[in-house]
């Protein structure tokens, strides 16, 4: 009766009434993914749409138990687990987190119908030297070559870029479309004079490195990792090791093996890697690993998708190369996670990786934007002309790079002025005049990437006090010691749980002046987690010898202080090291605790108005401080039983 009473509503409404069996259904079909191409960076320019190039692609498949995995490498690299130590093999890595065959299957067949040759590694399809005109048919895109305008450095870049829907669901990111290589960077060459000179021998007095034999086989082997075309000279290292490394055997300044490819010309970053990552560990087996067709993340994957395939890798990795700024201009945001899956795949291999934690310091960026100050009003006290931009904006962002503690942007439309305040001692109104603290520009800090990956060990820098290697460390000030926190939507401390007590602790010092909030995220995933010596490191490069600088200093050095664990522990019939973190931080009384100094230094020694300070503990500008061997030492060989 109900349903009686209610029909003439319903039709009255307007509103038809079926049976369920008339209705035609019509399922929309699957809407194909587009990726947008991302803004160039500024330095970067558009030179011509380009269908003769050839790139290399790479198709990340989506994987499973992802998250299993990234326990099993922290319950086997935590000395306190019962499962310390039992470090997977190539093979049950890659079998626990193998894609489905669905994935597979339906990307080769959308490959196959575009007749794309590819070859597959592990959950990974390369697309090697493909020609552009197939892979704008692919993609339903065009590529155009692009020049860097500061250093004249082309590149090849795709546009907007279509992939059908069932074959997007399987795919976890493309690498070679829209990543760049690395900007190009100068080696810190040192000023002569300057910074004390720092040698195999000043460092293994320094940090007491002695009391291992090495055995000088294969089975504990080590490797730098270079990315950006530089090539190492073997005339160089004889001559390094001829020069600085006198009790060094013959064979030891030999390179064991190349693997990927080797640079277009010796640099001085591939001459300073290999000379201290071999010149601290005499004897221990060296690779160079190169992966340098210059796009940094396809790369970077292709560089750790080698190392998971292996079953034989090196026990220890360095790298020094990274990117201290706004990642959307080297990577693609979507390429950063599947890079860290592969990095807690090699710890649970046993793998020990190292990387330079950036020579930015805090990586201060000033913002693009300011407040909006006050209209009407001008400040009053000790002040000077400043060149700046037009308009408030510009006033106000010039004189937060100055250090000013006020603005007024004074005059007419074409009388305006800065005036930079150094002391403000009160404000009088003026209608031309508008006035703020630079402290209203929007900045930020950055910490390096990939150096704030949970599953590698990043290294900051530091130098003698004094410069006289007698004395205790202090941090770099030549260039910074990259340091801070993480985005912490990517990079979490709950990722990181062996550093959470420290960071806490030291994010409560109340002694330490911070910089403001909103500049850095205080959960994100901190840095560095160690440091080494990084400034006045003698290097033989083109035959002559340079003083370098730099945390590519300091990560090849404490590299090879791993090895000499490694070695150890091997010949105590131990498993090797394998990702370091929370076994560093379960003995931090295994280093020294560096004090002084701050970030608040930028690439080139310039002073920067925001960073972090050192302090007693864990700080995020050298870390847990500097390595005491001997503690070192003793510690590794007392974590996990015999295998």
């Amino acid at each position: 009766m109900a349903a009686t009473s209610l029909c003439p509503l319903l039709i009255a409404a307007g509103i038809a009434l079926v049976s369920a069996a008339s209705v035609n259904v019509q399922v929309a079909e699957p809407i194909d993914h587009v990726i947008a191409a991302p803004s160039l960076p500024k330095s970067w320019t558009v030179v011509e749409e380009t269908m003769e190039a050839k790139v290399n692609v790479i198709i990340r498949l989506r994987e499973n138990n992802v998250e299993e995995l990234k326990k099993i490498t922290l319950d086997v690299s935590n000395p306190k687990s019962p499962k310390y130590g039992q470090h997977l093999t190539s093979k049950q890595v890659q079998d626990l987190v193998q894609p489905s065959p669905e994935s597979f299957n339906t990307v080769k067949t959308w490959l196959n119908s575009h007749n794309i040759v590819y070859k597959v590694q592990g959950s990974n399809i390369f697309l090697e030297d493909a020609s552009v005109s197939d892979l704008a048919a692919l993609f339903n895109t065009k590529f155009s070559s692009i020049v860097n305008t500061e250093t004249g450095v082309q590149h090849v870049i795709a546009g907007d870029v279509t992939v059908p829907a069932d074959v997007n669901k399987h795919v976890d990111a493309f690498y070679g479309i829209h990543g760049l290589p690395l900007p190009p960077r100068k080696s810190q060459i040192m000023q002569p004079g300057e910074p004390a000179k720092v040698t195999p021998t000043v460092i293994n007095t320094k940090y007491g490195v002695s009391g291992v034999k090495v055995s000088r086989g294969t089975k504990n082997r080590q490797a730098v990792g270079e990315f950006q075309g530089q090539s190492a000279e073997p005339k160089d290292l004889s001559k390094f090791f001829e020069k600085f490394v006198p009790n060094a055997e013959a064979g030891d300044d030999t390179i064991y093996k190349i693997v990927g490819t080797d640079g277009k010309a010796p640099g001085v970053e591939a001459s300073l890697d290999i000379e201290y990552i071999m010149g601290v560990a005499p004897g221990i087996k060296t690779e160079f690993w190169g992966f340098q067709k210059q796009d940094f993340c396809a790369d970077l994957l292709s560089f750790t998708s080698q190392i998971i395939s292996s079953d034989d890798a090196p026990n220890v990795f360095s790298i020094s190369y990274g990117w201290q700024g706004e990642i959307s201009q080297v990577c693609p945001t979507g390429n950063i996670g599947p890079i860290d899956t592969d990095f807690a795949k090699i710890g649970a291999m046993g793998i020990s990786v190292m990387i330079s934690s950036g020579d930015s310091g805090s990586a201060y960026t000033p913002g693009e934007s300011c407040g909006t100050g006050e209209k009407g009003v001008a400040y009053e006290g000790t002040s000077h002309v400043i060149k700046a931009g037009f308009g408030q904006q510009g006033c106000c962002l010039k004189a937060a790079k100055a250090q000013c503690k006020g603005f007024t942007e004074v005059g007419g439309n074409f009388e305006k002025k800065c005036l930079c305040f150094t002391d403000i001692t009160g404000t009088k109104q003026d209608p031309k005049s508008s006035s703020g603290k630079p402290s209203d520009a929007k900045f930020k800090l950055y910490a390096s990437w990939p150096a704030s990956s949970p599953y590698v060990t990043a290294v900051g820098a530091t130098r003698f006090i004094g410069q006289n290697t007698e004395n205790d460390e202090m941090a770099v000030d030549q260039f910074g010691s990259g340091g801070g926190f993480y985005d912490s939507s990517v990079f979490s401390q709950q990722n990181a749980q062996y550093e959470v007590s420290d960071v806490k602790k030291y994010l409560a010092n109340t002694s330490i002046k911070f910089p403001p909030a909103g500049s850095f995220d205080p959960e994100g995933r901190a840095t560095p987690d160690v440091s080494a010596l990084g400034e006045g490191f003698q290097v033989i490069n083109g035959g002559g010898t340079l003083s370098v600088g730099g945390t590519s200093a300091s990560s090849p050095t404490f590299a090879g202080l791993v090895s000499l664990l490694n070695e150890a522990r091997l010949a105590a019939g131990k498993p090797k090291m394998g990702f370091l973190n929370p076994f560093l931080y379960q003995n931090e009384d295994a280093f020294f605790d560096v004090t002084v100094g701050s970030d608040k230094i930028g690439r080139s020694g310039q002073a920067v108005p925001y960073g972090f300070e050192c302090a007693t503990g864990w700080d995020p500008v050298t870390g847990l401080g500097t390595p005491l061997f001997q503690k070192l030492l003793e510690a590794s060989q007392q974590a996990a039983s015999q295998q």
